[in-house]
């Protein structure tokens, strides 16, 4: 799993702002062109921490 999220009754999540930016950043690679193989194996480049989560 990717991050932890607080899922609401109403539907809605919740995330900690490090995981909302991985996620931004996971949606908009494959609009540059990059597979989700290629993702997968550069991400932790883009962490902060260098996590491989």
């Amino acid at each position: 799993m990717l991050t932890v999220v607080a899922l609401y009754r109403n539907g809605y999540r919740d995330c900690d702002v490090a995981a909302e930016q991985t996620i931004r950043q996971i949606c908009a690679l494959p609009a540059a062109g990059l597979t989700t193989t290629l993702i997968r194996q550069v991400l932790p480049c883009g962490l902060a921490d260098g996590a491989t989560g």
